[in-house]
């Protein structure tokens, strides 16, 4: 039932193996159609293709489409970079380009796979979705998890009341006069763009502190702690202050780096079951500089 097979006629001759893709099974629209495609489930006349192209009368068009009806947290082999663990945390430097979980358009790749890969990998017994706070894909660095229910019961509501540390450092476009500040700018969610966040008379209240590290080459490196953690915070913030995070494309940063410069470089916290302070963070040569700036 979750396979698709379509021998061509002189009716669909012409048109392009995406358009005969989409809408052919219950859930495949475009995005999951591309993906069929990056995942090697499409074949043509027996052969795996990975790009869309034409097809002719006589061609045989497959497709399986039973990877979008399993699990959405499944194994895969990916590179997991563990800075602390015990039986019930993981603490992750989470690589920029990796978003957290499965979404809008993410069906595999996740650091939710990655880490269920590596949990059966060692034998490790974990709940299958520990993340207690997130961390936006295009952001690198240091993210914490729940391994048991107990941990995460007591985590999640920790975070979500900012009752931790959350440190980070970012390169900013522009040199950035002030030696420390706050910005206060309240936000809220762009009625004429969904996924973007502005700033806005009537958002939400927001508090960032930072402190000005390095200024070089019109560039400056500035630590910085979102005290109230919204949603693109600090690209917000930072972007109004007329410093936009390097590589930051949707909110005005440099678009021809291949990553965004913004990192989650340290965090303190109570372990929830000990109550042992702990504080983890990035060596300093892991906040890199901007490629050829």
């Amino acid at each position: 039932m979750n396979h698709f097979s379509l021998k061509l006629t002189a009716l669909h001759a012409g048109r392009d193996l995406l358009s005969l893709l989409i809408g052919r099974y219950k859930g495949i629209g475009p995005e999951r159609a591309e993906v069929a495609l990056h995942k090697g489930f499409v074949r043509v006349n027996g052969l795996v293709v990975r790009e869309n192209r034409e097809l002719q009368k006589g061609d045989l068009l497959e497709a399986d489409f039973t990877w979008f009806l399993q699990k959405k947290i499944f194994a895969e082999d990916l590179p997991l970079d563990v800075r602390y663990e015990d039986d019930d945390i993981l603490v992750v430097n989470k690589a920029a380009g990796m978003a957290c979980h499965a979404g809008l358009g993410v069906f595999y790749g996740t650091l939710l796979n990655a880490v269920m890969h590596y949990h059966q990998q060692n034998g490790i017994k974990a709940i299958e979705n520990g993340i207690v706070h997130r961390l936006d894909k295009e952001t690198s660095g240091l993210i914490l998890l729940a391994r048991s229910e107990a941990a995460f019961k007591v985590l999640k509501p920790r975070f979500a009341e900012e009752k931790n540390e959350r440190r980070y450092h970012a390169w900013l476009a522009g040199t950035m006069e002030a030696d420390a500040g706050e910005l206060t700018w309240a936000m809220g969610r762009d009625p004429e763009n969904e996924r973007c966040i502005k700033v806005m008379d009537k958002g939400k209240a927001c508090l960032t502190k930072f402190k000005t590290q390095e200024r070089v080459n019109n560039m400056s490196l500035v630590e910085a702690y979102p005290l109230t953690g919204r949603t693109h915070q600090l690209r917000v913030h930072f972007s109004h202050a007329g410093h936009p995070i390097l590589g930051d494309k949707r909110y005005g940063g440099e678009t021809q780096l291949s990553r965004m410069y913004l990192f989650a470089s340290a965090l303190g916290f109570l372990h929830p079951l000990s109550g042992k302070p702990l504080y983890i963070e990035l060596d300093k040569a892991e906040i890199s500089r901007p490629e050829g700036l």
